[in-house]
């Protein structure tokens, strides 16, 4: 979008009059994470605020709009009127910024403590945009999770101090109300009850995002992404431990590997963005039942510390990631609380060490979860409505 167009846009919003009681929610994806987190919330514990989903797709909406949920297409006329008719705009992405008025209370939610670079510290410097001034203005919100997270954020988008607020994250709220064996077993299509652990799988993504590669590729029968890996070998492993292993992978590759690994389920369970929509599922409220987690670069893990619950690293490519993306929390070995796997023996043995022993780790998940985890309970979402309140000058 051309700024000429970015500006007579943001000059016809202007001129639409802002509904004190109207919110637009934003996320990527549509109906997703901290966005969808906080709008649970406020449905339930403020109900005189008018709510607004703006999705991307038009099935989405569509879907939302079935089960009573106000939404509609953001790249439409309609959803630019309600876009510019609201007061408050909640995003996960810094979604529409460029067409905010200086009337509208702007609430970046983000998605996590980054780990690795992004904006201004991404290396690549075609991508980077300019965000600070909208980011900086007097009716914006930026959440995190401590004053060092804080610092982090400001770095990568160039925000004050003033515009960045300590409430945690509102989806770590859905950690401390996991889902039951029952609900667990209607959305993996599979009796849960029968294993005696669960562990967790979630990556970050090393393709899917501005046409880059930073690392090795994901491989249908191999996505940790191992020099050798025994897709059986690892199945009967887990099944003589009694292990449910479950895999999640980001968005990005989700999308491109969606088709080739629905024949795998029955020896990986791969829980995708499409099973939690169907279900109306918040992702943490499926982690937060996981006895271990797995991950490699994912900030997943900073969120998960909160539960005190053993981790397990799979760097399988830390040299070629660190200089392709890089990362802004150094070295990766104190800032990762966990044993390291980078192939598959490793990895079958420490997934057995963690969970058989409490004490694994412990102190080390202890000592970054009190840098990244101002608040270790389970209201970030009211704190961050407190905020919005504040800014509309409503009591709590």
């Amino acid at each position: 979008m051309s700024r000429i167009i970015r500006a007579l846009l943001r000059i016809l919003s202007n001129l639409i009059h802002k509904g004190n009681s109207r919110i637009v929610f934003i996320s990527n994806p549509d109906f997703s994470d901290n966005t969808k987190s906080l709008y649970d919330y406020l449905i339930v514990n403020h109900p005189s605020f008018e709510c607004t989903w703006l999705c991307k797709n038009r099935k989405m909406s569509s879907e939302l709009s079935n089960r009573g949920a106000s939404s509609v297409e953001e790249r439409t006329l309609k959803g630019f009127f309600e876009f510019s008719r609201a007061k408050v705009i909640i995003t996960s992405h810094n979604n529409l910024l460029p067409l905010k008025s200086k009337r509208q209370i702007y609430v970046n939610l983000w998605h996590g403590v980054p780990l690795k670079t992004i904006g201004h510290t991404d290396r690549i410097g075609k991508h980077k945009r300019d965000l600070s001034h909208s980011l900086n203005h007097k009716t914006s919100i930026t959440v995190s999770t401590s004053d060092t997270a804080s610092t982090v954020l400001g770095s990568c988008f160039h925000i004050s101090a003033n515009h960045l607020f300590v409430t945690g994250l509102p989806r770590n709220d859905d950690l401390f109300y996991p889902v039951s064996h029952d609900e667990l077993s209607g959305l993996l299509s599979c009796d849960v009850k029968r294993y005696e652990r669960i562990a967790f799988y979630m990556p970050t993504f090393r393709q899917g995002y501005l046409e880059r590669t930073e690392g090795k590729t994901l491989e249908r029968d191999n996505v940790f992404r191992f020099e050798e890996f025994n897709l059986e070998a690892f199945q009967e492993h887990l099944a003589q431990k009694n292990i449910l292993f479950i895999c999640k992978l980001h968005p990005f590759e989700e999308k491109l590997f969606k088709n080739r690994l629905d024949d795998l389920r029955k020896s990986i369970v791969f829980l995708s963005s499409e099973d939690l929509i169907k279900r109306n599922m918040n992702l943490y409220r499926v982690l937060g039942i996981a006895d271990l987690l797995i991950t490699d670069y994912s900030s997943v893990y900073f969120d998960y510390l909160l539960l005190n619950k053993p981790m397990v690293f799979t760097p399988t490519d830390l040299e070629e990631y660190e200089k392709k993306r890089g990362f802004l929390l150094e070295p990766y070995g104190f800032w990762t609380p966990g044993p390291k796997a980078t192939n598959q023996q490793q990895l079958q043995d420490e997934i057995l060490r963690s969970l058989e022993d409490p004490d694994y780790y412990r102190k080390e998940r202890e000592t970054i979860n009190n840098i990244i985890n101002h608040y270790k309970d389970d209201r970030s979402c009211e704190r961050v409505t407190q905020l919005i309140m504040e800014k509309l000058n409503r009591k709590k």
